[in-house]
């Protein structure tokens, strides 16, 4: 990324430079170059678009998926803790059921 941005920073110089040129001392080379310059600027923005876009995608993908593990795991945690607890609660309540229930003998 640090040569592109250097190589964007020349880019943004020469255009200057030869906006100056044209402008100042009417060359109208220089205002081809400039025209150059600007599409090559706007070629070099482009492709900076698409490379963060990608990137932006994989982290955004890469949460999702370390995300969706996570979630996983606190779910099967959740449900182990669910289950003992349901357990417990049915020892208790059947061995309140035995000891409230009449004898028969």
């Amino acid at each position: 990324m640090e040569s592109f941005s250097e190589n964007l920073e020349s880019k943004c110089n020469e255009l200057a430079a030869n906006l100056t040129k044209f402008n100042e001392k009417n060359n109208n080379s220089a205002g081809t170059r400039a025209r150059k310059n600007s599409m090559e600027l706007i070629k070099m923005l482009g492709q900076l678009r698409k490379e963060i876009l990608s990137t932006q995608k994989e982290r955004k993908a890469s949460k999702s998926a370390s995300d969706s593990v996570s979630e996983s795991v606190s779910e099967s945690v959740s449900e182990s803790s669910t289950k003992s607890a349901s357990k417990k609660k049915s020892k208790s309540a059947s061995k309140k059921a035995s000891k409230s229930a009449p004898s028969s003998a």
